[in-house]
């Protein structure tokens, strides 16, 4: 498909701008319509989505999930709660403040930039637009080029859907892209790797944009010596190999106590062949290399490492077979670079505290796994282990629970989304105290500062309410209606007992 003319780009931003600021989105039922219209949109082509993520990446029909129906969940949480987030929030002010309330309200930035990923090309333009249209942003949505099939998809269906005043779609490769990233926005949300999140940085802090970055990393997962390897290897394996390793949170490199060795390699041989077959490249629920140059680079992170299962590698079929690595060298590639495709380096360890300092040692990954029946073992890996997010006892699963924060750390990204979390990240929390009509300011306020006014000023800001349970303030308003209405319960009791 043609790309977005470069010209064309400022003249697009500009237009955008213009009519954001004609207060198209403010309105709160503008905001659940778009909405609504994502939700239909993903009812109405999610066999043209399926279709094209199947091309670009054979997607098996699970992982389709997540490009179609797991939108249109995520869009009805945001529909049932829209009313209630939008409300402005109260907050307690400082005695010298009275009398005034505290009101938080929220705001959109204006102008998003939605930059997408080509690894699930789809849902990682939806679920981020759904908090950037609830907030009541304008956008502009950037799909990746290097998923041409959901790309076409993305440029085709957006401007029918849509609000095209305020929601358009730019496409393109690297040069669009740039040119993009001149034009000044009020936020930038990019998902991908950490050398394309520091270009983007760059751009933004050029007009001091906000940004919202989610950038992966080497995401560990910590096997506790006496769990038992033969209940949880497939659920390692499906967290690893789920679109052939193409996955921001998929599981980057195991740690297994030594003892656990043996078993686990001899349960993640029946494991492949269970999911895949005998030939994974034949498997419908096996996905493929997004493109020949990335499966060259996998490929690549094999040399000088012993690969203990698998390691066949087609580069111009974009096919990387499932593969275990056993104890690789540190500063070998395989452990030093995000994988990003099928190949599971596994690391044995003697003592717990190990894999706590080796993970702690390295870039804060998007996510930490830990499978523990040892309660001080989790309360370890969760209190030192600094990570976007992640699970005890699953893999993965974090990322589709709405109500968790989707986001990283450090390197591995900035900001956060799902449910409330993102609408409150594209929001601009504005703060205000607001004075009642009636009110004067205190005359210890104004120059001239005498002795004796600065020590009331202090006396006022330095005085603090004694603490009141709630139990005591029932109490004290039941006997205040007690003797306000003392006549009447006389009579009660008179008539009754």
């Amino acid at each position: 498909m043609s790309y977005t003319p470069i010209s064309e780009i400022p003249s697009i931003v500009a237009d955008v701008r213009k009519n954001f600021q004609e207060g198209i989105t403010l309105d709160i039922e503008w905001r659940k319509n778009q909405i609504r219209q994502l939700d239909k949109f993903v009812k109405e082509s999610s066999e043209e989505i399926k279709e094209a993520v199947k091309k670009d990446l054979k997607m098996n029909d699970f992982l389709c999930f997540f490009e179609t129906s797991a939108n249109t969940m995520e869009a009805q949480t945001a529909l049932e709660n829209l009313d209630e987030w939008v409300k402005p929030e109260s907050r307690t002010l400082p005695p010298f403040a009275f009398p005034a309330k505290g009101l938080i309200y929220k705001e959109p930035y204006g102008v998003v930039l939605l930059i997408a990923p080509w690894n699930y090309p789809i849902g990682l333009i939806l679920r981020p637009l759904i908090a950037i249209l609830a907030a009541g942003n304008a956008v502009i949505i950037k799909p990746s080029e290097v998923s041409p099939a959901a790309e076409k998809v993305i440029a085709t269906k957006i401007p029918q859907y849509f609000d095209n005043r305020v929601i358009r779609v730019v496409t393109g490769g690297v040069q669009e892209t740039t040119e993009l990233l001149k034009q000044k926005f009020d936020h930038i949300m990019y998902t991908g790797n950490g050398t394309v999140g520091k270009i983007i940085m760059k751009a933004a802090a050029e007009h001091l944009t906000p940004v919202t970055l989610e950038l992966g990393g080497k995401s560990p997962c910590v096997v506790d010596k006496n769990m038992d390897i033969k209940k949880i290897t497939p659920k390692i394996c499906f967290g690893k190999f789920m679109n052939a390793g193409q996955t921001c949170v998929s599981v980057d490199y195991l740690f297994l106590h030594k003892d656990q060795l043996p078993t686990f390699q001899e349960e993640f041989k029946s494991c492949m062949k269970k999911f895949y077959g005998d030939d994974p490249k034949k498997s419908q629920d096996y996905g493929k290399m997004i493109t020949p140059r990335h499966a060259q680079r996998v490929a690549n992170l094999l040399n000088n490492v012993d690969v203990a299962f698998g390691g066949d590698c087609d580069p111009q079929s974009c096919y990387i077979s499932p593969t275990l690595v056993v104890n690789p060298p540190a500063d070998s590639k395989l452990m030093e670079e995000e994988i990003f495709g099928p190949i599971l380096p596994v690391i044995t360890y003697e003592d717990f505290q190990e894999t706590i300092d080796y993970i702690s040692q390295r870039d804060k990954p998007l996510a930490a796994y830990l499978y523990s029946e040892n309660q001080e073992n989790v309360d370890l890996f969760t209190k030192r282990v600094s990570a976007g997010g992640g699970c005890v006892n699953d893999v993965v699963m974090h990322v589709a629970s709405f109500n968790l924060p989707f986001g990283g750390v450090g390197p591995s990204g900035m900001g956060r989304y799902s449910g409330k979390d993102g609408f409150d990240n594209f929001s601009n929390r504005k703060a205000f105290l607001v004075k009642s009509k009636a009110s004067s300011d205190l005359d210890l306020m104004f120059p001239p500062y005498t002795e004796s006014k600065v020590k009331w000023f202090l006396r006022i800001v330095h005085f603090k309410l004694p603490s009141i349970s709630r139990q005591t303030i029932f109490l004290v308003v039941g006997l205040l209606l007690a003797i306000i209405f003392r006549n009447q319960l006389r009579v009660f009791f008179d008539t009754h007992f």
